[in-house]
C-alpha cells in the first residue's frame, strides 16, 4: 500500500477472472478500439467480422470461436450499457 492508504474500493472489491476466461477477455480489450463511434457521441457493439477475423487468426476451433462470440457480446452489452449510462449523466449535469 502506497503511504499506508487502504485500497481504493474498487480495486479492493474488483471482480475475479475464472480460469481459461483470460482469452476471451484479452480478445474484448484488444478489439475496444475496432469499435465505431457515431457523430451523436454513442458507440456501436463490436462487429461480428471483427470476432470472426480476430478468432480465425488466433486459430480458434469451433468451440472456441462460438465461446469468443458468447463472451464478447455478452461483454459489450455491458460495457455499451454502462457506457451509456455514464453520458446520459455527464449530458444532464452539463445541461443543469
Amino acid at each position: 500500500m502506497r503511504e499506508n492508504r487502504p485500497l481504493p474500493d474498487r480495486i479492493k472489491n474488483a471482480p475475479s477472472l475464472l480460469p481459461g476466461l483470460e482469452l476471451y477477455y484479452g480478445a474484448f480489450m484488444d478489439l475496444m478500439s475496432t469499435r465505431k463511434i457515431g457523430d451523436m457521441g454513442g458507440i456501436a457493439p463490436i462487429g461480428w467480422d471483427i470476432i470472426q477475423y480476430y478468432g480465425i487468426c488466433n486459430d480458434l476451433n469451433a468451440d472456441q470461436m462460438e465461446a469468443l462470440h458468447y463472451h464478447l457480446r455478452e461483454m459489450d452489452g455491458y460495457y455499451i450499457s454502462h457506457y451509456n449510462k455514464k453520458n446520459s449523466k455527464s449530458k444532464t449535469t452539463m445541461k443543469g
